[in-house]
């Protein structure tokens, strides 16, 4: 993805493009589940042979709550998608 930066500098406009890229690497879905915020997404990975994202049964999926853990996503590396340095944290 592709994104412009404005730069106002001495009265002389300056554009440059960045590329972005996605904080995540490999094959991902995104799931909404009905009744989640409506600009929320989650990311999952899926298990290729079963095609599933978690670990266990899909009716155990519908029936009871499935901890994060048990996902196959859990505790993936989120990388940064610009160069940058962190600053300040809270």
């Amino acid at each position: 993805m592709k994104n412009t930066v404005e730069i106002s500098k001495n009265e002389m406009d300056v554009k440059s493009e960045i590329s972005i890229d996605f904080p995540l690497k490999g094959e991902w879905r995104f799931l909404r589940p009905p009744g989640h915020h409506p600009f929320a997404f989650d990311f999952v990975q899926m298990e290729s042979k079963m095609k599933r994202y978690f670990q266990k049964s899909k009716i155990r999926n519908i029936i009871t709550h499935i901890p994060a853990e048990e996902y196959y996503c859990w505790e993936q590396p989120v990388y940064s998608p610009i160069d940058g340095e962190i600053i300040q944290i809270g």
